[in-house]
Formats: C-alpha cells, structure tokens, sequence
C-alpha cells in the first residue's frame, strides 16, 4: 500500500473513531459529516474526500459492526469440541451479551436506535448482518442432525410458522424449519435480555445482569434438549 492510500485509510477510520465518539455523547440523529468535520478540524468539503455523504459513513459503520460481533462469537465457539454444540452455543449466547456490554454504541446502532432519513442499503448490510447468525444456525442444525434437539412444536405448526424455505445466505444455508423456528425464538430471548440491559429497563429492579443472563441461556437451552459443559 502506496504512503498516499495509508494515510487515506488512516483518515477514514479517525472519522469512524469520531462519529463513534459523537454517537456515544450526542446520539445517532446527531451524527453528520460536519460534525465529523469539525471534531476533527477539517473542512467539510474535504470529508468528502473519504465518504460520499453520511450514509455512506453510517452503512460502513454498521458492516464493520456486524463483522466484528460475528467474529467474536466465531471466536468464542471455536474454543471449544466441534461436537459439544451444547457448549459452543452457550458460549456463543454469552459473547453475544460480551460484544453487546462492550460496544454499546456498534450494538444499538445495529438493532436499536433509529437515524432520521437514514435506509440500510440491504445489498450492503444484509449479507453481514447474517454473518451474526452463521454460529447459532450451524450449531443447532449441527444438533438438529445429531438428534440432540428437543423440538417441543408439532411438524404442523412449524410448517405453518416458518416461512417455506427458510433460507439464510450464510454456511448454514440449507436450514431445517424446526431449526429455523427455534433459532429466530431463542434468539428473541437472548436478544430481548441485551436490550433491555443496555437500555436500562431492567435496573434496578434486576442486578447481576450477566449472572442473570447465563442462567436464562442455560434454561433455553434446557428447554430445546441441550446441557453444556461446564465453563470457567
């Protein structure tokens, strides 16, 4: 890489850096180029020169993120036996509320807060947010074939719930419905869990969040046939 693009490159992710930083004190709806500008006292034309306009900064921002919460729960299954699927999705449960504690900002800016006059381009930021849920799908259809999955909902109604063929554009592309269903329920538990945390609608009323957390991981998977290891 020529000097010239390190330093183009360089430049790109101090804006990144700054409107991270600018979500974090003012919100999203505050973020604009010109505040990026100004934070980082240059012109606004030459912000340009780096993102087209600020929903070009707002969909790398967002692919970055899903990128990097994918990684993490890769990273976190890959830790342990192909065949301990039990262990490896709760594990990967557990990352997930990690990743979410930690980068709040990345988390809500996926799944929560709204930016006025923004729409994701889907071409852009579908095929990464699936990558979030390659893990999860590949480890319960894993356990789906290894008969180790208690499915509780009769062949009927999965077939009248799950839309005909679940597909997911990911390693786990070929998803039986039962796994399906069970996939995008278990992940509204664990998912409504960091919201509500990271919103604060469970304190204080609720403390030892992660404490917390593990426990109800550990009673869904109960509830679909499935007991972990023991993890430190």
């Amino acid at each position: 890489m020529s000097r010239r693009a390190r330093i183009h490159e360089q430049t790109r992710q101090e804006i990144k850096t700054v409107a991270h930083r600018l979500m974090a004190e003012q919100g999203t709806s505050a973020l604009s180029l010109g505040a990026v500008a100004r934070a980082l006292d240059i012109t606004p034309q030459a912000i340009y020169h780096y993102y087209a306009n600020r929903d070009e900064l707002i969909t790398t921002l967002l692919v970055d993120a899903y990128h990097n919460l994918a990684a993490a729960l890769a990273e976190a299954s890959q830790r342990h036996p192909d065949a301990d699927y039990a262990t490896r999705l709760l594990v990967t449960s557990l990352a997930y509320r990690a990743w979410a504690v930690d980068h709040p900002i990345d988390f809500l800016l996926m799944f929560g807060n709204p930016i006025p006059l923004y729409s994701a381009p889907v071409e852009q930021t579908a095929p990464a947010a699936q990558r979030v849920f390659v893990e999860f799908l590949t480890l319960l259809q894993a356990a789906h074939d290894a008969h180790l999955l208690r499915i509780d909902a009769p062949p009927s109604a999965i077939a009248a719930w799950v839309a005909p063929p679940p597909h997911f554009d990911t390693a786990a592309s070929q998803v039986d419905p039962a796994v399906a269903y069970i996939a995008v329920v278990s992940w509204a538990t664990i998912h409504g869990l960091v919201m509500l945390e990271l919103t604060n609608h469970m304190q204080p009323t609720l403390t030892n969040l992660g404490s917390i957390y593990q426990h109800e991981c550990l009673r869904l998977l109960a509830s679909i046939g499935l007991t972990p290891s023991a993890i430190s």
